[in-house]
């Protein structure tokens, strides 16, 4: 059964998201995304605004844009084709490699916003190991499937540090063993081992707390 995934992705560079930074009270929609090459997509982009020369100026100076060109509108609202320059990462082509497919992205000053649909969970989990690699922090904001159920991914490492974690004794009170000698056991660094159980715990943390929230609203 496939899975539908909305994603906050983290990244200073993100082209789209400095241009809205430089002009916050631009809209941003992404109408559309496509390439020749995996790892240099084209961006068609709705902007609406009262900002948008300087939106604009600050889209084409960040440095993974190659060419903007404004193919309609004019005043608060404004159409454009964004060339992004070769990067080692591509959202689009990662997706592309997980076999998942966009269904509909946006920015904001602080994040892009991605839905797509994944083959399974195996791809979803591929998908934010690949992009975690490459220095893109993701949160998910909802994931589903087409019977309406929903849950949070947590990684592999995330899962094996967890469970070493709770063995060890780490989590009890008062402690029975330090991030050192979860680390130990796992045979990893300890930043490594901090990094997996800070990711695992937020996401399982997220989890909880939304169910929570929409119990309170069913009430």
């Amino acid at each position: 059964m496939t899975l539908v995934a909305k994603l906050h992705l983290h990244c200073d560079d993100f082209p789209l998201v400095t241009a809205v930074a430089a002009a916050p009270s631009t809209t941003v929609d992404v109408e559309a995304t496509m390439a020749e090459s995996p790892e240099r997509p084209v961006v068609f982009v709705w902007a609406s605004g009262d900002s948008l020369d300087r939106f604009a100026d600050a889209l084409a100076a960040a440095n993974d844009t190659a060419n903007v060109d404004c193919l309609d509108g004019s005043g608060d609202r404004r159409y454009y084709r964004v060339t992004l320059a070769p990067s080692p990462c591509s959202i689009y082509g990662t997706a592309l490699d997980v076999g998942a497919s966009v269904l509909d992205c946006g920015a904001t000053a602080d994040y892009l916003t991605y839905r797509l649909r994944f083959p399974d969970r195996d791809a979803l989990v591929a998908f934010r190991e690949a992009l975690l690699d490459n220095g893109i922090d993701v949160t998910t904001r909802y994931l589903g499937t087409d019977d309406g159920t929903t849950g949070e991914p947590v990684t592999r490492k995330q899962r094996e540090t967890l469970s070493a974690a709770v063995d060890a004794g780490y989590f009890a009170v008062p402690r029975e063993a330090t991030l050192a000698d979860v680390a130990e056991t796992l045979g990893v660094s300890r930043q490594a081992a901090s990094e997996r159980l800070r990711r695992g715990m937020e996401t399982l943390a997220r989890d909880a707390t939304r169910d929570a929230a929409d119990t309170d609203d069913a009430k």
